[in-house]
């Protein structure tokens, strides 16, 4: 058992400075010898209510993400359309006046249509068609994506508190109460050590559960809060 602690120790000093570096890639510091470290209390962002965050979702179009992906279909269509217009064919007018010496007053007309070569137009339209048509594959892509991430975002966050909800006020209480009545049991000789050491351990797992899902409730709707005031931007709301 102590060589599992230690070990455990070991996998919690190597995720706490994982986290500690890229904390400092995150705030824009190179990561040094010595961990950077929080303080502090946890970030509480004000979340709206569920069918507010549903109405915000609705105007999915307003993500900063799927406006460049908007723009750049907008773009290679009008590529397209403008390829397709060199390509049309050119009507040419003109008209010409001479006089020779005294001599009477000559006039000409000229009338002029010109094709461009098919196999070019064809050719080059297809690639701008081509073009377009990988753009709007991208936009709705790029709309899936953010609504997807939308949606996992809010079942984190509903799952992350249910899971936190469960170890505080169900399995935590479950395990100290089995851990007193084992040290009362010890104490009469009615149960072994090992016992009430397993106990132990298992309300000590629960513990570190229970720190690890309060984080995950926090990053959820930090997260959930940061998509949100994406399409606030995106809409132009304050």
């Amino acid at each position: 058992m102590l060589a599992e602690l230690r070990q455990g120790r070991l996998v919690l000093e190597g995720d706490q400075f994982s986290a500690a570096t890229q904390l400092s890639l995150s705030v824009g510091r190179a990561p040094q010898a010595e961990p950077l470290r929080t303080n502090g209390v946890m970030p509480e962002p004000s979340l709206p209510e569920p069918p507010e965050i549903r109405d915000r979702i609705a105007n999915i179009d307003a993500a900063p993400e799927l406006v460049v992906e908007r723009l750049r279909e907008t773009a290679a269509r009008a590529r397209a359309v403008e390829a397709s217009a060199q390509y049309a064919p050119v009507l040419t007018l003109g008209a010409q006046a001479e006089r020779v010496a005294v001599g009477p007053w000559v006039f000409y007309g000229v009338t002029g249509l010109t094709f461009e070569g098919f196999g070019q137009k064809h050719r080059w339209g297809s690639v701008m068609a081509g073009e377009a048509a990988g753009a709007s594959a991208a936009t709705t892509s790029a709309r899936l994506r953010v609504h997807a991430e939308l949606e996992e975002a809010m079942h984190e966050l509903r799952h992350s508190a249910e899971v936190a909800r469960i170890l505080d006020e169900q399995t935590l209480p479950a395990l100290r109460a089995l851990v007193a009545s084992l040290e009362r049991a010890v104490a009469l000789g009615e149960a072994t050590r090992f016992a009430l050491i397993a106990a132990r351990d298992r309300e000590l797992a629960a513990v570190e559960s229970a720190y690890r899902a309060r984080g995950a409730v926090t990053w959820a709707k930090v997260h959930l809060w940061l998509l949100l005031a994406e399409l606030a931007v995106g809409d132009g709301t304050p």
